[in-house]
């Protein structure tokens, strides 16, 4: 898993740039037809703030932009259009998802692996 950062070194781990690419992939998929249960077109929508390996993409919710202690996450299948949505926020998931209090059903069944942990990207 992959968290994005802002003004990153590396384009693959910039926040901003890999949010703006990721909602303009959601807009793209709305106008073919795929729902998508979250605002994208307001500053209150989706940001997204990660990806698996497997490339299934994390957002945070901002259904409350004024209070980002109210965000949630949500999270979009890769190759599919199942959402899955977890009631806290990041760093609660992170932390009940590596301790797998939380199964992702998007994620396979396997991850994380025992013993999982953060490591951090070299400067």
């Amino acid at each position: 898993m992959h968290i994005y950062q802002p003004n990153a070194p590396w384009a693959q781990l910039d926040l901003k740039r890999q949010s703006d690419a990721e909602l303009e992939s959601l807009r793209e998929l709305r106008e073919f037809g795929e729902e998508i249960p979250y605002r994208i077109d307001e500053s209150s929508g989706l940001l997204n703030f990660g990806r698996s390996d497997n490339g299934d993409a994390l957002f945070w919710n901002r259904s409350d932009a004024a209070d980002s202690d109210n965000w949630t996450v949500a999270i979009k299948e890769a190759r599919g259009e199942e959402w899955f949505e977890f009631g806290g926020g990041v760093v609660e998931f992170l932390q009940d998802f590596l301790m797998r209090k939380v199964r992702v059903p998007v994620f396979p069944g396997d991850v994380p692996i025992e013993g999982a942990g953060f490591a951090p990207y070299g400067t």
